[in-house]
């Protein structure tokens, strides 16, 4: 989050998180535009270009393929996923989206 606010080539948005006490804080912290504590009500934001996927990494590959089809940017962190399997899945949805993962 911090890298966002820092960040000359881009906005935070918008911040997402499940844990309410979690969420409020980054919140008051960095100041986003909006907060949603669903993601994919997130996704559906029409304003929302692109996402980065800090989560545990049993979700990185779920998640970045959700956002994907919703049509957004993807910055995902390390690792990309827990299997071969993840790998070519992401790789596929990347293909059918033509957007940027990282």
């Amino acid at each position: 989050l911090e890298s966002c606010v820092k960040a000359r080539n881009a906005d935070l948005y918008a911040i997402c998180d499940a844990a309410p006490d979690l969420l409020a804080r980054m919140g008051a912290t960095y100041e986003p535009e909006k907060m949603y504590d669903d993601y994919d009500e997130m996704l559906a934001d029409p304003q929302l270009e692109a996402v980065i996927v800090a989560t545990s990494d049993a979700y990185h590959v779920p998640m970045s393929i959700k956002a994907l089809k919703a049509g957004k940017h993807v910055l995902c962190e390390k690792p990309i996923g827990v299997s071969v399997e993840e790998g070519e899945m992401l790789a596929d949805a990347v293909k059918r989206s033509g957007k940027v993962l990282q």
